[in-house]
């Protein structure tokens, strides 16, 4: 037996030395991949799967079951045999209670159910098992409803509850409308009229809903209408954030460069030119180095240092071409960012050899999706792919294709910028451009821009900035849509509208333009104080102004702002406007200081920006002086 076993080993052993090894495919234009990979990816069960869902969106569930059922036994497509039914009966339970066939909805929901939990259990890899909670959480919240509208409003109240957890654990409480906290309400309100009943679920959960509606929401309306002794217990949730982290002891880089700038407000040019030498000798990789090399080259000018300046922004312009301050430094040299823009083409290769065999897996079923146009469960298969160091350029930049061509852009800007920091020269290109800054939803930006007499490219700008247009993005603190709208927010700016409908495209794009418009008539059309107001509130601009944070300018005033989410979300819009303007506007290009302008009559500071000349629509080949400034945050580079 042993020495049966010895042979095998050696048989097999000499077998896996005698296949020849397999060289790595080499790196190509980013071009030919992609053209290759629409010749090559055709997929006849990829194109099912997106027939079966343009099928359940069309509501002809039938179809959309039948479809789903041929993709059972296939290698790559099986999970979403099961997965696709489910939805078709959940969604039918949920038109059953629409049209009040309430009677229908238990069965479809449980038959539903029953087949989440099919694909929980048989197909973990599947990226649809995230979303098995808020499926459930769906269906139970249909028949909770069906339940209550029949006459059991005692029974119901189980159903509810257990839907709320599961929805709360998807964080999707904010999409439960008026009308189901109604029929809560009135279900608990018979429980809190029976002595001796324990109370606390039905109290809590309504005040969890209170909390995260505002007190003039439709939601919180139907819960006080009925219940108006619990609305009145109720408290807003308090979201701690930029105002609470002064607790934190500050990063020793923070601590350096803060100091260091605070040399250069108070004039003390060559002890700051000092200070800012140290802090790039002691910290060459955080996140400040631009800011500190261009404050660097701003204390040099100051001291009549001008070669040396010119070097340090021209360095920035070589260095950091789609950051901020490269922008900053683009202005201050005199030199066209454009000209940093490679003309060649980036490399990509399609694998690398780091990849985990269940991301090799959901890759190849991307790819099949993105070929077939079924965009939506290729994001679902490309979001499980993470980036590391481990993986390549050449494979990141194909990573990138593949999430801008599947519309995934929030993940493309981060894969981008990761690229970014590593240096990869490959994303300094016209085509990096053309993935960093890609114009979406246009045409309703447009129409409502010219309505509200808006910059459309202003819009666009913070939209990128705000949700990488991803119509559905909920933040954690509870913003929602392509514009990020706080729910209570939007109430104020539109009375009457539900949590629920913030996911809408038009109606988040209508309502967050007429919050922007309101922002910008509040600070007599000085765009810079307004985007803060719409990342931080207009609170804490006016206090800003009222600490004399605007005396020095425009690009001083941003850099002094004490919040570092709302400081890299300004600055960052300011360049996402560049960019999108040389697409959009090309014959009409901005000086920095439109971001700075204000009305008539105005009494918000209208000190200067900076000295010369200083385009950012299309930044003029002669030397200026200089500019102040800051970073870019969010989407793409951070530094």
């Amino acid at each position: 037996m042993t020495r049966i076993f010895l042979f095998s080993l050696t048989f097999w052993s000499s077998f896996a030395f005698a296949v020849p090894a397999q060289d790595p495919p080499r790196p190509q234009s980013v071009d030919w991949v992609r053209e290759q990979l629409y010749k090559t990816r055709k997929s006849k069960m990829a194109r099912t799967a997106g027939n079966a869902i343009y099928a359940l969106r069309s509501k002809n569930y039938e179809k959309a079951k039948a479809l789903a059922k041929t993709l059972q036994g296939s290698e790559y497509f099986a999970d979403y045999a099961v997965g696709i039914q489910a939805m078709a009966f959940r969604a039918r339970a949920e038109e059953l209670l629409k049209t009040k066939k309430y009677a229908g909805v238990s069965e479809q929901s449980r038959k539903a159910i029953a087949l989440f939990l099919k694909l929980e259990e048989n197909f973990p890899y599947s990226p649809s098992i995230k979303k098995v909670p808020e499926e459930i959480g769906r269906c139970e919240l249909a028949e909770a409803d069906a339940t209550y509208l029949l006459g059991k409003k005692k029974p119901s109240l189980k159903l509810y509850e257990t839907a709320f957890q599961r929805l709360s654990i998807a964080n999707q409480l904010g999409s439960i409308r008026p009308e189901t906290l109604s029929n809560y309400s009135k279900a608990c309100l018979l429980v809190l009229k029976e002595k001796n009943k324990d109370q606390s679920f039905c109290v809590s959960w309504l005040q969890r809903f209170l909390q995260i509606n505002s007190k003039d929401s439709e939601e919180a309306k139907a819960i006080s209408s009925i219940l108006p002794d619990v609305a009145a217990t109720a408290r807003p949730t308090q979201y701690f954030g930029k105002n609470t982290q002064a607790y934190k002891a500050p990063d020793l880089d923070q601590t350096a460069f803060d100091s260091a700038l605070g040399l250069y407000f108070e004039q003390k040019y060559g002890q700051s030119i000092k200070a800012l030498q140290v802090f790039m000798d002691e910290f060459p990789k955080s996140g400040h180095r631009y800011r500190a090399r261009y404050w660097l080259g701003q204390s040099l000018t100051q001291q009549q240092e001008h070669e040396q300046a010119l070097k340090i922004q021209l360095s920035l312009v070589k260095d950091a071409p789609l950051t901020y301050y490269g922008l900053l430094g683009s202005v201050a040299a005199g030199k066209a960012l454009e000209a940093e823009m490679e003309g060649t083409v980036p490399q990509a290769i399609t694998t690398d050899p780091y990849l985990h065999p269940q991301e090799v897996f959901r890759l190849k079923r991307a790819e099949n999706f993105i070929v077939e146009g079924v965009y939506d469960l290729a994001t679902e298969n490309l979001k499980e792919i993470r980036t590391r160091e481990s993986l390549s350029n050449e494979f990141l930049m194909y990573l990138s294709l593949l999430n801008f061509e599947a519309g995934n852009y929030s993940t493309t800007f981060s894969m981008l910028s990761d690229l970014i920091s590593r240096g990869y020269s490959g994303v300094f290109s016209a085509y990096g451009i053309r993935m960093i800054f890609p114009l979406m939803h246009m045409k309703l930006i447009k129409s409502y821009a010219e309505e509200m007499q808006m910059d459309p490219v202003i819009v666009l700008s913070l939209m990128k900035q705000e949700s990488a247009f991803d119509a559905g993005a909920n933040s954690g603190a509870g913003a929602v849509g392509l514009m990020q709208l706080m729910p209570y927010t939007a109430v104020e700016t539109e009375p009457g509208v539900k949590r629920a409908d913030l996911v809408d495209p038009e109606t988040n794009v209508r309502i967050g333009m007429k919050y922007l418009r309101k922002m910008t008539d509040r600070f007599n059309g000085n765009l810079a104080m307004s985007i803060a107001a719409y990342n931080a509130g207009p609170n804490a601009v006016d206090r800003w102004v009222r600490e004399g944070r605007a005396k020095r300018g425009m690009l001083d005033f941003i850099e002094s702002i004490p919040y570092k989410e709302t400081r890299e979300y300004v600055s960052s819009i300011i360049r996402n406007y560049f960019w999108y303007s040389k697409k959009i506007t090309p014959d009409k290009p901005r000086q920095l200081s439109y971001f700075w302008t204000t009305r008539q009559d105005s009494p918000v500071p209208t000190a200067p920006v900076p000295n010369g000349p200083q385009q950012v629509g299309n930044v003029p080949s002669s030397s200026v002086e200089n500019p102040n400034g800051h970073n870019p945050s969010g989407s793409t580079d951070t530094n």
